[in-house]
């Protein structure tokens, strides 16, 4: 056997070494980070864990309200984005609360797991008479600095609540002090700014995390 051809199969034993570890690597690459992925659930797991997801997503009305801040807001204020939005008020004295403290929790669990790019989190009013801007704004940020608040011309709110199957009315107690009834459901709105399907209460922020990282793991917009 000659040097060269000796050469030649030494050279070749490399490249199949450097190949089979490559291969290897990339293997194991693919599995680590499928392992990283949300698991994406099933439809019974979703409804299971109070998490429902539309076959088709609705899109909402155009409308014209404001912002937290009293900015104009239109439809746009949702594209872009995944958007968590509960309808409520700011004199509610729990439901409220307890969904903004959630969503709270959730969007701390998704920026320690890295996944909280592109989500934002707001609440409608459904009590625009009395929840002004200036009201609202303080309200959300109590909360946490970046959440978003809706509010405006009553109409154009009771407009956005039903193209999100969200219910409401005034109820007096006298003639001068009412309360709002309302559905307690998160609306979830995918980037384009349709609505892609709601979370059920009690909203517990494990939950919550799980469901929305599967739907939005498995959404193909």
């Amino acid at each position: 056997m000659t040097a060269a051809v000796t050469h030649q199969q030494s050279k070749g034993i490399k490249w199949t070494l450097v190949l089979t570890i490559g291969f290897s690597l990339l293997m194991l690459i693919g599995f680590f980070w499928k392992f990283t992925q949300p698991r994406v659930l099933s439809t019974p797991e979703l409804r299971a864990n109070n998490a429902f997801v539309f076959d088709t997503a609705r899109i909402p009305r155009p409308f014209q309200l404001l912002d937290e801040s009293g900015a104009p807001a239109d439809n746009t204020i949702f594209e872009g984005k995944w958007t968590l939005a509960f309808f409520g008020f700011v004199n509610c004295p729990d439901i409220c609360p307890s969904a903004m403290a959630q969503m709270r929790d959730m969007k701390a669990m998704l920026e320690n797991q890295g996944r909280a790019e592109n989500v934002q989190f707001m609440l409608v009013s459904v009590d625009p008479d009395r929840d002004s801007a200036e009201i609202l704004g303080p309200y959300v940020r109590f909360f946490d600095e970046d959440f978003r608040g809706l509010t405006g011309e009553y109409l154009q709110v009771k407009q956005l609540a039903a193209d999100f199957n969200v219910a409401f009315n005034k109820v007096y107690a006298d003639d001068t002090y009412y309360s709002v009834d309302h559905s307690g459901n998160i609306a979830l709105i995918n980037p384009y700014g349709h609505y892609q399907g709601f979370f059920k209460p009690p909203f517990l922020p494990t939950q919550l995390v799980l469901t929305f990282n599967s739907i939005r793991q498995s959404w193909r917009g």
